[in-house]
């Protein structure tokens, strides 16, 4: 299906570097056109192009008969290295592992595509296992879950939209987080964390999924105090109403 847009589009890649003598080695489809088969009305073709070293490596967005083409086309020395930071723990996201691990591979010439998805492998499967939150730092999360929920409350009965608003998308955020973290589910793009919660745990998604149904804001107060309180019944329970955390503390 995406075979003539691919085509046209390496084409003109490497008319628009003529000097470049541009090679493509292997090809990477990730994304959800990929995974789905199937191109929506925002849907986008992502791409990782390993060309030979030029000493240069791209990235951009071309569009091919009205689809756009986002891609990044690098050598292989710069996805290894890419890839060493993931490994090292020294990148910021494991966006790479999974693009690896989950991506199609259209082209592999040498085989490297298929010889780093196996690293990836074993190194997501490394990561879930132990992934699991320190108890003292479950309970600051915890913590910082009830303070919100008592913040979007009395924001609520305060009348302060603003605060309430800004409270519930902070909550919102730091419950998936933790709730993955706790449960050793993978964290991933937006779109696509539904299908991995889901995987493990669909009462989170059904509750979550409600409150955007909500049809005010004290019922979507209501509701979101529902998800909270399923989120920490499955992480051991709720916080008591008096706790304390005992510390060394740190060397300054």
């Amino acid at each position: 299906m995406f075979k003539p847009i691919l085509d046209e589009f390496i084409g003109q890649f490497k008319r628009k570097h003529p000097k470049d003598n541009i090679r493509v080695l292997a090809m990477l489809g990730f994304g959800s056109s990929f995974s789905n088969k199937k191109i929506r009305a925002n849907s986008d073709l992502d791409l990782y192009i390993v060309i030979k070293d030029i000493g240069k490596r791209f990235r951009g967005v071309m569009r091919i008969n009205g689809i756009a083409v986002d891609y990044f086309a690098y050598p292989l020395k710069q996805l290894k290295a890419d890839w060493k930071k993931v490994k090292n723990r020294t990148a910021p996201r494991l966006t790479i592992a999974y693009m690896l691990r989950d991506g199609h591979i259209i082209l592999d010439q040498n085989h490297a595509l298929r010889k780093l998805r196996i690293e990836a492998k074993k190194f997501l499967q490394h990561e879930l296992k132990n992934s699991a939150i320190p108890p003292n730092l479950l309970v600051i999360n915890k913590y910082f879950v009830n303070d919100y929920l008592k913040d979007i409350e009395d924001s609520l009965r305060d009348g302060d939209a603003f605060a309430w608003q800004y409270n519930v998308n902070l909550l919102f955020k730091d419950l998936i987080d933790i709730f993955c973290q706790f449960h050793k589910i993978p964290l991933v793009k937006p779109k696509y964390q539904k299908m991995e919660i889901a995987k493990r745990d669909k009462k989170f998604v059904r509750l979550y999924e409600s409150v955007a149904g909500a049809p005010s804001p004290k019922e979507k107060t209501k509701r979101i105090n529902a998800l909270a309180r399923y989120c920490l019944k499955t992480m051991g329970g709720p916080l008591p109403r008096e706790w304390e955390l005992a510390r060394p503390v740190r060397d300054v």
